[in-house]
């Protein structure tokens, strides 16, 4: 299968429009901690992105309450 670059643009430009603005944020994390969070994931049946994703949300509407 080939796919020309301007089918690869109108894809691009399409997925641009439909899905939301996202940002990236590398984090360095400590080993201990890292498996620490992906046991805790394991546990909660989620993936480790949405348990920190889960957790700062929280944070966030506790901050929002003081």
């Amino acid at each position: 299968m080939s796919v020309t670059l301007t089918q690869v643009t109108h894809i691009m430009i399409f997925s641009d429009i439909t899905m939301s603005k996202k940002k990236t944020y590398p984090l360095e994390l400590e080993e201990d901690f890292h498996k620490e969070l992906k046991i805790q994931a394991i546990q909660e049946d989620k993936s480790l992105k949405e348990l920190m994703l889960d957790a700062l949300e929280n944070y966030l509407e506790e901050e929002k309450k003081n």
